[in-house]
C-alpha cells in the first residue's frame, strides 16, 4: 500500500508537467495572418536591425525560394538581408507582395524567422522589396541596387 502511496505524487507531477508543457506551447501560438493592430505601427521609421537584431535570430524555416541555388545560399541571402540598416516604409508600398503565405506569385523567397525570445516573423522578398510581418509590426524596404 506504501509503495502506492509513493507513486501517486510521482504520477501527478507527471501530469501537471504535461499540462504545463502543453499551456506553454498554447501561449506561443503567433498570428501573423491577420493585421489588426489598432495603436499604429511601431516598427515604420525604424531599421531592420532596430525591430530584428541578427544575433536574435534563432532559426530561419525556409517556406519558398524560386531560385536555382542551394538552400544553404538561399539561407544566408535571406541573413544578409536581415542585415540590412534601411529604415521600414509602411507595407502599402509593397503592398502586392503580401498575399497570404505561400499564395504569393511574386516573391522570390519567403521565411518564418523565430528568434530567441519566441517571437515569429515573416518574411518575403522578390527583386525589389523585403517585407517583415511580426505581431509587433510590419514593415518594408527597397533593397540596394548593385
Amino acid at each position: 500500500m506504501s509503495a502506492i502511496r509513493r507513486r501517486a505524487p510521482l504520477r501527478w507531477g507527471t501530469t501537471m508537467s504535461m499540462l504545463l508543457l502543453s499551456a506553454m506551447a498554447f501561449a506561443q501560438d503567433v498570428d501573423l495572418a491577420k493585421r489588426h493592430r489598432m495603436d499604429g505601427n511601431p516598427w515604420v521609421g525604424k531599421t531592420v536591425p532596430d525591430v530584428l537584431p541578427v544575433a536574435e535570430v534563432e532559426r530561419i524555416v525556409l517556406t519558398r525560394a524560386i531560385t536555382s541555388a542551394t538552400a544553404d545560399i538561399d539561407l544566408g541571402n535571406i541573413r544578409r538581408m536581415l542585415g540590412s540598416t534601411r529604415t521600414l516604409q509602411p507595407r502599402s508600398v509593397a503592398k502586392s507582395l503580401m498575399p497570404p503565405l505561400g499564395g504569393n506569385g511574386d516573391a522570390i523567397w519567403e521565411a518564418l524567422i523565430l528568434t530567441r525570445a519566441g517571437d515569429a516573423i515573416r518574411f518575403v522578398a522578390d527583386n525589389e522589396w523585403i517585407c517583415l510581418i511580426g505581431t509587433a509590426g510590419e514593415g518594408c524596404y527597397r533593397q540596394a541596387s548593385d
